[in-house]
């Protein structure tokens, strides 16, 4: 089978830095967590320390590593992400949540530099089209953290949503205390194309098929009635991921949806830097949603964040067959 196929090539990719990792400690921190801890865990209170960018060696190490993880590695196989993660400046951890095993890439403790946090599930590559989750903005678009992490634990979320990348830092944080708002903010990493979140995101782009689906909020006055907004990053107008998405989440919350730029010209996304980057591609595919705080609120109860998942999923599913 081909997932497989791609779970064996990954354990001989991660296989290759064995050596390398020898003197390092090569079993990997377990935790059994429910989603409430593990988000408590993931975004505590206020960040306040500045943000760092990363050596280009720590880079090209995150680059690898979250390659190496998104094709699939087995549990065992931990020493040489391990080592990868140390050279990357970060930590790697397996989580178990309602069974399933993940992945977690974070900074290994405080303070922070405003690296971000990439969530790989620990099982085979799934075939075809995976789904990358990701939540740019997690202290600022409020409760968009709870719901990508419902969205990606919930026990009936489909296994094609492969990915949970998010922020570790407030996008205007600017040194130990200060935040300001303003044009651009090194921190901000869906608008820093240096942030080593852009890293991990190109990483999962090069390893075949993907759809990025990306969380953002607004205050509900955006956008006339509508509660969400959906775009594919594109001036334009919408793909067919982006309208099917849209379509989904109508359909299972029963709510108004806009589609940017065809229904409304706010909230279109079109200066996000993983959204321009993967319109290079030939594989991969951008679905940027604004949901307001209501609709958020809601998207926490994690049964419904599962059906709109499954929603997500089946309607990508269905664009990809036509």
């Amino acid at each position: 089978m081909a997932s497989r196929r791609s779970w064996m090539l990954s354990l001989a990719l991660a296989g290759s830095l064995g050596a390398a990792c020898s003197v390092h400690d090569r079993t990997a921190s377990r935790r059994v967590l429910t989603i409430d801890q593990a988000e408590r865990m993931l975004w505590p209170g206020k960040i306040q320390t500045a943000y760092q960018p990363p050596t280009e060696e720590q880079r090209r190490a995150l680059h690898e590593l979250i390659e190496v993880l998104w094709r699939g590695v087995a549990p065992e196989a931990a020493g040489d992400v391990i080592e990868l993660a140390r050279r990357a400046g970060l930590s790697v951890e397996l989580w178990t949540i309602d069974d399933r095993s993940s992945w977690v890439v974070r900074e290994p403790g405080d303070p922070v530099r405003g690296a971000g946090i990439y969530i790989v599930r620990a099982t085979p590559a799934p075939r075809g089209r995976s789904i990358l989750v990701q939540a740019p903005h997690v202290y600022y678009d409020l409760q968009t953290q709870r719901v990508a992490a419902a969205m990606f634990w919930a026990r009936d979320t489909p296994e094609m949503i492969r990915g949970l990348f998010t922020n570790s830092q407030h996008r205007y944080q600017q040194a130990p205390d200060v935040r300001e708002k303003r044009a651009f903010n090194p921190a901000d990493v869906a608008h820093n194309v240096e942030h080593p979140f852009q890293t991990a995101t190109a990483a999962v782009v090069a390893t075949g098929p993907i759809v990025v689906i990306q969380l953002h909020g607004f205050d509900g006055d955006a956008s006339d009635d509508s509660v969400a907004i959906v775009s594919s990053g594109r001036r334009e107008g919408s793909t067919g991921e982006s309208s099917g998405v849209a379509t989904a989440l109508s359909a299972v919350l029963g709510v108004t949806v806009a589609r940017y730029p065809e229904d409304t010209r706010a909230l279109g996304g079109t200066a996000n830097v993983q959204g321009r980057m993967i319109a290079t591609s030939t594989q991969a595919r951008f679905v940027h949603i604004e949901l307001a705080l209501p609709l958020r609120e809601q998207l926490r109860e994690q049964a419904l964040a599962a059906r709109t998942a499954r929603a997500i999923v089946d309607a990508l599913a269905g664009e990809r067959s036509r």
